[in-house]
Formats: C-alpha cells, sequence, structure tokens
C-alpha cells in the first residue's frame, strides 16, 4: 500500500517534502512537481501575486546592501536573511495577499499586510532560522518569535486567514 500526505496548508510555491524511500514515493514526488510546473506555466493569474512579491523582495533587498542605507545608521541585509525571506514568500498560502516588503533598520526583511483600522500584521525574517511577528486584529494583538523550517508554523498561518479575502 501506498499514501502520500499533503499539507492543508498548500502553496504552490512550497518545496515538496518527501519523506519516502521506496521508489514508488519518489515517482509521486517526481509527478507532483511536474503537475505543479504545468500548473505554473498554464496559469498567470497564479503565478503573478508570487512574482509581485518576489520583486519587490529583490528591490527591497538591493536597496538595503550598504550599512547606513537609510541614513540613520541601518546595518545591511544579508543574502542569508533574503534566502529566508524567499523561502518564506514561496510557503505562503495562495489566497493570501501580496505583502508589502521592506527592510527594518536591523537587517532583517519584512512582509506586511495593512487591510486598514487596525488590522495589520508583519512577518520579519532574519539571519536565524526565526520569524518575528506581530499582528493587531480589531481589539486583539499577537506577537512572538518562532522557528521556522519546512513550513510556515500554523499561528502565522491563522493570522494569515484574516488577511484572506473572503471566498
Amino acid at each position: 500500500m501506498n499514501s502520500l500526505a499533503v499539507s492543508d496548508t498548500f502553496s504552490l510555491f512550497s518545496p515538496i517534502m518527501n519523506v519516502g524511500v521506496s521508489s514508488d514515493a519518489r515517482a509521486v514526488k517526481v509527478t507532483i512537481e511536474a503537475v505543479m510546473k504545468d500548473m505554473m506555466q498554464q496559469s498567470i493569474f497564479m503565478a503573478e501575486p508570487y512574482w509581485k512579491a518576489n520583486d519587490a523582495l529583490l528591490t527591497a533587498y538591493h536597496n538595503a546592501q550598504n550599512e547606513n542605507w537609510d541614513g540613520y545608521g541601518a546595518k545591511r541585509a544579508s543574502p542569508i536573511a533574503y534566502a529566508y525571506a524567499q523561502r518564506f514568500l514561496r510557503m505562503l498560502p495562495m489566497n493570501v495577499p501580496v505583502p508589502d516588503v521592506l527592510v527594518d533598520p536591523d537587517g532583517e526583511i519584512s512582509f506586511e499586510w495593512d487591510k486598514g483600522a487596525r488590522q495589520v500584521f508583519s512577518v520579519s525574517v532574519g539571519d536565524r532560522r526565526e520569524l518575528t511577528y506581530a499582528a493587531i486584529l480589531g481589539g486583539s494583538k499577537h506577537h512572538g518569535v518562532v522557528s521556522f523550517s519546512d513550513e510556515i508554523p500554523k499561528n502565522i498561518l491563522d493570522i494569515l486567514e484574516e488577511f484572506a479575502p473572503a471566498a
């Protein structure tokens, strides 16, 4: 018997995590990757938000390549922070709107969603495998630092759901 576990937080840009060791497991992974590549090539709609955010990320990173890039002593964004930020961006669920991307004065790269009156969420990615986040959702506030590796932590995904358009 063969089985495949699929995450309930599917993102077209997430890496395929394959823990299977059999030839069948490898074949399933190759098939899924081919289908996903085909979907990307056929659907500009699905790819456009990602490329828009990726362009914003690249621009922010390049604009912060020198120490004191903001004229107030800001640290430069590191290649490691950029790599983790790209990874985070690729893992975002497809229903999440394109975030604003900026570099913080401490050199971390931030993604921000702002729906207006007391609906703001920010996630910062630095050189460590951690995500620092803060959100104001109406009358409630959320903040913390969480480990970041193979997937976006559930508490961050839960907050991101608040910014997804209603189905």
